[in-house]
This record gives C-alpha cells, structure tokens and sequence, in this order.
C-alpha cells in the first residue's frame, strides 16, 4: 500500500530533511557509503549513490577541502585513487601499527639506513672515478651533470668540473652509456653491466619513416657524428631532426656516443649507432635475458635504492603497469628476496621490502 509521506515520516525528520539543502544530503549519502565500504572510487561511489559522476567529484572535493576524506592508493586491488574517510584511515594506520609491530621500522632508522645506500651521507659520497662508478651502480639511473632527482652532483666531494671530466672518461671506455628509460624515457646515466637491462626493457618499435631513416644510414656510415653536422649534411630542419633523433633514440637504433661543440661553441650531442658503439657482448646479453628476468632485476634495484615501496611507487618508476609486475613481486616474495607488509607508517598501502634489508633493519642493536 503507499501511504503520504507526511503520514507516515516523524515531522521532527521532515522538518530536519526541509532544512537540509542537497548538497549536504548528497555529503551524508557518500559518506555513509565510505563508513560502509572503506577505500572507494569515484566509479564505485557514483555508481553507489546514483548521482552524475562529475557531481560526485564535486562533493568529494567539498570534502576533502574539509579534511573529512583522503584521496590515495589504500588497497592494491582497485584502481588509484580511491577515497577514505580520514578518521577510519588513521585507525587502520593505528591497527597496522598493532598488526605488524614487530616489522614496523622507525622512520628515523629507514631514513638513516637508506641515505647511506643512496650515498647521501657525508661518508659515502665519491671523489674518485671507482667511487663514481659504484654511485652509478648503486643508485642509477640518474643525471651526472646537472641538478635533477635523481642527480650525481650531490653524492659527490667534488667539483661540476671533475665530475664532468670522470663522466667523459667513462663514457668514451663505454664503462657508462647515456640511454633512455624508466616511466617517461627521460636520457640517464648508467653503468655498462646494466645495459643489457635497460635495452631489453625500454627498447621500443616506433615505425619509423624516411626521413628517419635516411639519418639512420648517415649516422650508420659516418658516426659518431653531432646533431649540427646532420642537419646540414642532410638538409633537415632542427626540430624535424631532433623529432627523428628521438625516435631512433627510444628505438635503441642509436645512442649518445660523446659530446663536441657547434659552430658557436654550443654543446652538441655526437650520435652513433647502437650496434657499433655498444660493445657486442652487451648486445648479445640483451638478447638472451628475458624482459622478466630483467624488470626482476631492476625491481630489486628500486627497493634496494628506496627502501619499503608500495606498487604504485615501483610502476611509477619503472614505468610498466601493475599486471607486470605484482606477479614478478610474487615470484621474488617466494624466492625469499623481499618481504611483503606494512614496514612504515607513514604509508598505508602493502609495501615490498628487500629481505636482506629488512633483517639488517630489525636487527637488535648491540
């Protein structure tokens, strides 16, 4: 049977419900479905509340502005972001706390541990050509001449100058190639025994046109050769040029092979191909490891190098999605090569750790 509302609701409930305006009853229904279902999207919440999605953004917003909700990566098993509400965050940070205790790690003590690795300290930054190999080994990939995350500069005691002069060094005994890689393809430092990573990892197969491959074949029969040169041998436009330079570049059909100056003094980039300047047995272990065993590799590297890590923060810097590597993490979890818990507070999310660490970590001091 249907009755009037007015009939059957309280008035004190149709009174309050007047008073009400819409958008603090659509607060209330999106928050009791959060009190209800804890780390959400903003599909699921819309979904849930049957309001437009754009709306329900709005009112997230609002909420956030107010502290009330967190927006973040809480679970592994949804996409990011998903929301909270703030206060059941910080009780499951407590609860997390509790649960894991014992492999819950001060934040001093992390910290401490990690800027040695990462050669932050005063007693572990390099001087010398070794110590700038092993930095590189250590923390790269990285920028040696210039101040970007993650740089060189400041892990060494030594000027810009000899900094420069080692790297160049190195670079023409192909002890260190200049390549790109990792999340955005950005051009890093990297050691000659990680080459083969890197290659097998972040080598791509953009097609390629004429006007690419026409400098393919000039740099084929006359390089090393500097960008400059290229352009006027082959009357290309520089912007063209470099389009070209790139793409070849992030095909690993060419590589940075040194540095020389144009006609103003300008630093210009000398370019070769990839199967004449890479020595011949890196290319043949590029060829033989697996992209599983190599993205194993460097996964391993990240967590060294930083420390607990949740999947967002190990895709994000590999830059290969979450399928890829969650059943790689599973595999190094089962060879007992890192851990899988709650090791700091100061991230909610499951967070992978090397095991090798984490027992140097929790050891008792003596």
């Amino acid at each position: 049977a249907w009755y009037i509302a007015e009939e059957i609701v309280p008035t004190k409930i149709l009174l309050k419900t007047a008073k009400m305006n819409k958008a603090e009853a659509q607060k209330q229904i999106i928050l009791k479905f959060l009190y209800l279902n804890g780390p959400s999207t903003l599909k699921e919440t819309a979904n849930y509340t049957g309001f437009p999605q754009d709306e329900t953004s709005k009112i997230l917003s609002l909420l956030e502005a107010e502290g009330v909700i967190e927006r973040g990566r809480f679970v592994d098993y949804k996409p990011a972001p998903q929301i909270i509400i703030k206060e059941d965050l910080e009780e499951l940070r407590r609860m997390a706390e509790i649960t894991v205790k014992k492999e819950i790690i001060p934040t001093e003590k992390l910290e401490a541990y990690y800027k040695k690795i990462q050669h932050l300290t005063e007693d572990t930054k390099g001087s010398t050509e070794s110590d700038i190999l092993k930095i590189l080994a250590d923390c790269g990939p990285m920028y040696t001449l210039v101040n970007r995350t993650p740089t060189l500069l400041n892990r060494v005691k030594i000027p810009r100058e000899e900094v420069e002069k080692i790297i160049k060094k190195l670079w023409k005994e192909k002890k260190v190639f200049w390549v790109r890689c990792l999340r955005e393809m950005k051009a890093l430092w990297i050691i000659d025994k990680e080459y083969p990573l890197f290659h097998k990892l972040y080598s791509k197969k953009i097609k390629i046109n004429d006007i690419d491959q026409k400098i393919l074949n000039e740099i084929r029969e006359n390089g090393p050769i500097a960008t400059h040169i290229l352009a006027r041998k082959l009357k290309i436009k520089t912007t063209q040029l470099r389009t070209s330079l790139q793409k070849l570049e992030r095909n690993y059909k060419i590589v940075r092979a040194g540095i020389t100056t144009d006609e103003k003094g300008r630093p210009a980039i000398l370019w070769d191909t990839t199967e004449k300047f890479v020595p011949k047995h890196l290319l043949k272990s590029a060829e033989k490891i697996s992209a599983e065993e190599a993205l194993k590799k460097l996964i391993m590297k990240f967590l060294k190098i930083n420390g607990p890590s949740t999947i967002d923060e190990i895709c994000g810097w590999l830059g290969f999605p979450e399928e890829k590597i969650k059943p790689l993490l599973d595999e190094l979890e089962k060879e007992a090569l890192i851990k899988q818990g709650i090791f700091t507070t100061t991230k909610i999310a499951t967070q992978w750790i090397l095991t090798e660490d984490l027992n140097q970590l929790l050891k008792p001091k003596t």
